[in-house]
């Protein structure tokens, strides 16, 4: 016999239920990574997601939920494709029409839903392990005959406010998941790159274009990266050019930070500066990325 936990055995959903309740795996479908969605506002995630409805060019939109279902969202972990977080189980009261006014995007809020209290104590703090084959291709799938596969991998204390600091030779992030560790004011994070001076590189993942620069004030790295979360350019010429021209979303959107070396404030600030200039000729930033010195 299994000593796996299974997510039914936090649920104890009867079979009756079961059989009216589908599982939705919310991934990507709009520019934003839907987990930092949830750690920033989990209502939008479990209303403007788990509801949403996709439009079709002929108006006629596709009904995935009905009226007397529920629907349990689960989304995705960043660096493990297989694991889940559990946001919400929501009862289908009915569909909502389209609204009339373009939102800008291909989904919309789609159905009318109630949270099920009873379960509330577990939203966001369980992660479960399940592969979703590549031949699984819809998002909404029935509960029956799943729940049994999904594992119960962890029951958190609070609700899941990302990763630990994972070390510094591994800190590669999007602006999103940089965004939300400066919001949660997560400790771990902020304690490490305050103690630590550094070369980083930004890449602008849409076009390839890089660009370097270096983090020797007071509070090291956290304080610098600080400054592009503010305001996408952090006062470098060629990012706020990039900002003037496409906006913040753009940054946004499609910045990554990266680590590329650290130092204790022992180290003089000339051999971090000559270490930002190698990367600068290592890289041909100054010619082929954003560099302008």
């Amino acid at each position: 016999m299994s000593d796996d936990i299974m997510f039914n055995d936090l649920l104890h959903l009867t079979d009756e239920e079961i059989g009216s309740t589908k599982i939705r795996f919310i991934m990507h479908f709009s520019k934003s990574d839907p987990i930092y969605v949830f750690m920033n506002n989990p209502d939008e995630l479990n209303t403007e997601w788990l509801l949403s409805r996709k439009k079709s060019n002929s108006g006629k939109d596709a009904e995935h939920l009905h009226k007397g279902e529920s629907v349990i969202g689960l989304v995705r972990l960043p660096n493990d494709k297989d694991l889940w977080l559990f946001t919400c189980i929501k009862h289908i009261s009915g569909p909502l029409d389209r609204p009339r006014e373009d939102n800008g995007t291909d989904y919309y809020v789609g159905y009318e839903g109630e949270e099920l209290a009873e379960y509330r104590k577990f939203y966001g703090r369980v992660i479960l392990r399940y592969h979703k084959g590549k031949g699984q291709q819809g998002s909404i799938r029935w509960a029956e005959g799943l729940l049994d596969k999904i594992h119960v991998v962890k029951v958190l204390s609070d609700a899941y406010a990302g990763d630990e600091f994972p070390g510094y030779d591994c800190v590669s992030l999007s602006y999103a998941q940089l965004k939300t560790i400066w919001d949660k004011d997560k400790s771990s994070w902020k304690s490490t790159l305050s103690r630590q001076q550094g070369v980083y590189v930004i890449t602008d993942t849409a076009t390839g274009n890089l660009y370097v620069g270096s983090a020797t004030g007071r509070n090291g790295i956290y304080q610098r990266w600080q400054d592009y979360i503010r305001d996408g350019h952090g006062n470098d010429t060629r990012l706020i050019a990039i900002v003037e021209q496409y906006g913040l979303e753009y940054v946004q959107t499609h910045f990554r930070y990266t680590l590329l070396e650290h130092y204790d404030f022992t180290v003089p600030k000339d051999v971090v500066l000559a270490r930002e200039s190698y990367w600068k000729e290592a890289l041909d930033t100054r010619k082929h990325g954003y560099n302008d010195n």
